[in-house]
């Protein structure tokens, strides 16, 4: 279980965005536009922001943050990337 202070306090640590908290899938979610690819943020125009990265015009994702014994787990290499509508 997430505290209502420390959920205000944390953000997404790629797109610095508020996190929302999924209370029954233990999840912390971002719904800001991410790289499918590298989970980094995507620019105005729709391209990843991270040098190097592949991704040509990616559909935008969101990322979910899972939470291990009341710890959440904010390391973008280990977010569940999921399509945004």
């Amino acid at each position: 279980m997430i505290s209502k202070e420390l959920l205000e306090i944390l953000a997404c640590p790629s797109c610095k965005g508020d996190l929302s908290y999924d209370t029954k899938k233990a999840l912390l979610i971002c719904h800001g536009k991410h790289c499918p690819e590298c989970g980094m943020p995507l620019d105005a125009a729709g391209d990843c922001t991270r040098e190097g990265c592949d991704a040509s015009k990616p559909r935008p994702a969101g990322l979910e943050y899972r939470i291990e014994e009341d710890i959440p787990i904010m390391l973008i290499d280990e977010a569940r990337k999921f399509p945004l509508q």
